[in-house]
């Protein structure tokens, strides 16, 4: 696909694979061609600058894009971004990337994941640079005007993973994570993220769930934005699981809740009981119980606040209950605020 001078596509549910040119192997936008990208996949392309992409002059909005497996030649393997400077008036390319994945992509020169040039600006938000080689982001030694944000994103090496050479800002801003994002299969392009033992908060959660901007618009399952092209769906109207062999009933209601629910279990006989309330990282927000009780049915509130006190915010949340210091049961319940 190529554009010029203020031709500025809408492209949604789209798939661009396996082209060839010059530059812009998926898609070149150049002179004010300012387009709008929605849950388009860009991969296996190849060109001498952008693999996936090449941007000059141009300034497009990217929402749920996946920018994989292509190659240049050159600079720019998932993409090439670049403006003009004219006597000291610059005309910037200053993309707006939100949930883009750019992933696997290889430049035979620098910027695997992103080359930037002169008067180049990209932002970054709820993005994953990952796997690209031989670096996420490089800024050219040359040119003026050159720098990039980035917030709330999955970056391979952090922000030493931005090679600037001493030639542009790195706005790095808050809530930026390294961490292997545990892709379903890369290999053979499933760029979903994985959580095997869902929704059980342990070591196979891909750390990019739920770790977007809490401000982003909340994922269609009502969870906190993820970070990548796709989100994971936790849908909390399936069957919550119980631990294997749990002979203790626990449940909640309403589900979903704001901005109480109640929850209820029973135990065999009398027991230590300990029920707490642990965020999708695994961390603990509120010890709701730590007492001996008698057998029978039992039930408290949890007022979605955690153990300072303060509200915590909209998301999926998960509820523990230990009988003598055993885990016989865990569920979910979602806030909504």
């Amino acid at each position: 696909l190529y554009c010029h001078y203020f031709s500025n596509p809408s492209l949604t549910d789209v798939t661009i694979i396996g082209n060839t040119a010059g530059e812009g192997g998926g898609i070149s936008l150049e002179a004010y061609s300012d387009a709008s990208l929605m849950n388009v996949t860009i991969l296996e392309n190849l060109s001498s600058r952008g693999g996936g992409l090449y941007l000059w002059d141009s300034s497009p909005i990217l929402n749920n894009v996946i920018i994989n497996d292509n190659i240049a030649n050159g600079q720019g393997g998932g993409i090439y971004c670049v403006g003009l400077n004219i006597a000291g008036n610059f005309i910037f390319s200053s993309p707006v990337l939100n949930n883009v994945t750019i992933s696997r992509n290889i430049s035979l020169e620098d910027g695997g994941g992103i080359y930037c040039w002169e008067c180049s600006n990209p932002t970054l938000l709820n993005c994953i640079l990952w796997d690209n080689t031989p670096q996420e982001v490089y800024f050219s030694p040359e040119g003026d005007s050159i720098s990039i944000t980035i917030s709330f994103s999955d970056v391979q090496n952090g922000e030493a993973g931005i090679v600037t050479n001493n030639n542009g800002i790195v706005n790095w801003l808050e809530g930026n994570i390294d961490a292997p994002p545990l892709f379903v299969d890369p290999e053979n392009g499933n760029y979903h993220l994985s959580w095997t033992n869902y929704p059980l908060p342990d070591s196979t959660m891909s750390p990019c769930i739920d770790s977007g901007d809490p401000n982003s618009p909340l994922d269609p399952d009502g969870t906190i934005a993820d970070m990548g092209a796709f989100y994971f769906d936790q849908n909390v109207g399936i069957e919550d699981p119980v631990l294997p062999g749990a002979k203790y009933s626990l449940s909640n209601y309403p589900n979903p809740f704001n901005p109480s629910t109640t929850i209820e279990f029973s135990i065999r006989s009398d027991s230590k009981i300990e029920l707490s309330i642990y965020n999708i990282k695994g961390q603990k927000v509120k010890q709701l119980i730590s007492n001996q009780l008698t057998l029978g049915e039992h039930s408290i509130i949890w007022k979605g606040d955690d153990d300072s006190g303060s509200s915590v915010s909209s998301g999926i949340y998960f509820y523990k209950l230990n009988v003598n210091g055993r885990t016989e049961a865990v569920k979910k319940c979602l806030l909504i605020k």
